[in-house]
């Protein structure tokens, strides 16, 4: 993991000076974290390789009970970083990480 994180912020020190490239992962990282669908949501977190903004997609968790559903949780399913090009989507690889999770979220 940890040679990837360092591939990864490698290739932002390349694309880094980029212009373009640069304002481009800017613009799709904020308008992913103004959207959601019915089951998701975005949340922005400090990348772990690259130290940029990436994009967390988290998702609720609703349990049952007396009839009734409520949440018990919301859980962090996919890390996204259009800076240096990292995914994580593997429950280790976002808890190697370390990640400073948003508010309630849990992994």
């Amino acid at each position: 993991m940890k040679a990837l994180l360092e591939t990864h912020l490698a290739l932002w020190k390349h694309r880094s000076s980029q212009k373009e490239f640069a304002q481009q992962a800017s613009d799709i990282t904020s308008s992913l974290l103004k959207q959601g669908g019915s089951d998701f949501s975005y949340d922005g977190v400090t990348c772990p390789a690259c130290g940029n903004i990436c994009v967390v997609r988290v998702e609720p968790d609703y349990d049952y009970a007396d009839g009734e559903s409520y949440l018990s949780g919301v859980y962090a399913e996919q890390l996204h970083c259009y800076f240096c090009g990292l995914k994580l989507d593997t429950y280790e690889a976002l808890t190697f990480c370390g990640c400073k999770w948003p508010i309630g979220v849990r992994i």
